[in-house]
């Protein structure tokens, strides 16, 4: 199957087999924070996306916010994006003082840059 690692394959297969959820955002597997999600959405693995979103929300930190909000948004994966974007609105003053210079990660994405800053207005 195109544009799926082996890993992600592994990971579907033993939750369609087993319903075996992931304990850990890799999967076990060394998957991109996101990948498996995007995986579990193209094959409507319904439960398996929820708990990827849910691994993505609990992996997000203000240091790797602003990275993983662009892969979100470049992944085209709309539940990922607006939880980062929460946990951007949440947590705006902390990246500000302490992350600043992750922000430029934004630069390449005008209307994402947009809907950032009018959030931490």
């Amino acid at each position: 199957i195109k544009e799926v690692s082996a890993g992600a394959f592994r990971v579907l297969l033993r939750f369609v087999y087993t319903h075996k959820l992931p304990e850990m955002e890799d999967c076990g597997e060394g998957l991109e924070a996101g990948e498996m999600a995007g995986v579990a959405d193209r094959f409507q693995a319904l439960e398996l996306y929820q708990r990827c979103v849910q691994l993505f929300r609990e992996g997000l930190e203000v240091s790797n916010v602003m990275e993983r909000l662009v892969l979100a948004h470049d992944s085209q994966l709309p539940a990922l994006e607006n939880t980062a974007l929460a946990f951007v609105m949440s947590h705006r003053q902390a990246i500000q003082r302490e992350a600043k210079a992750t922000i430029r990660q934004l630069a390449a994405r005008p209307l994402l840059a947009i809907q950032v800053l009018e959030l931490t207005m």
